[in-house]
């Protein structure tokens, strides 16, 4: 069965088996781990041939850099957070729309959330964000008040 083919699980084998580390394309490269990251960074010189070395050991193995490594050193998650009360509405997906062209120019992820237009569900999302440290919430009030 070609990959094309395969079921979902068998369609992402990184995620089964995990995608690779920093450790290990810098163990298949013969480098440090700092090496790898200053040719990810470019924040610090590395010789040609050593980055093209990493480079290739990066394509090779299908290596990405963890968002939430990187969140953590920098204490942004690069999210923000639409709550919204009725994502049936046909106002809101615009409003959805908007927020995400918008954000994307600035390297901002937008997660949109749907309250059910119900206290406990609005409360329980906003405090779900703040939870995931979110830079920023959107929220299109249904329930909630100034006081909430």
């Amino acid at each position: 069965m070609s990959p094309r083919n395969a079921s979902v699980v068998g369609a992402q084998p990184a995620l089964r088996r995990g995608l690779p580390t920093i450790a290990q394309v810098a163990e298949a490269a013969g480098v440090s781990k700092a090496t790898v990251s200053h040719v990810l960074s470019s924040k610090r010189p590395v010789s040609a041939a050593t980055r093209l070395r990493v480079e290739g050991v990066i394509a090779d193995m299908g290596y990405q850099p963890s968002a939430l490594a990187q969140s953590l050193a920098v204490s942004r998650s690069q999210t923000v957070a639409l709550v919204i009360p009725d994502l049936t509405n046909p106002y809101y997906p615009s409003v959805a729309r908007g927020l995400q062209e918008m954000l994307s120019r600035q390297g901002y992820l937008t997660f949109v959330a749907d309250s059910g237009s119900t206290l406990a569900t609005e409360t329980g999302l906003l405090d779900d964000a703040v939870r995931r440290r979110v830079d920023g919430l959107v929220v299109a009030a249904f329930a909630l008040t100034a006081a909430d």
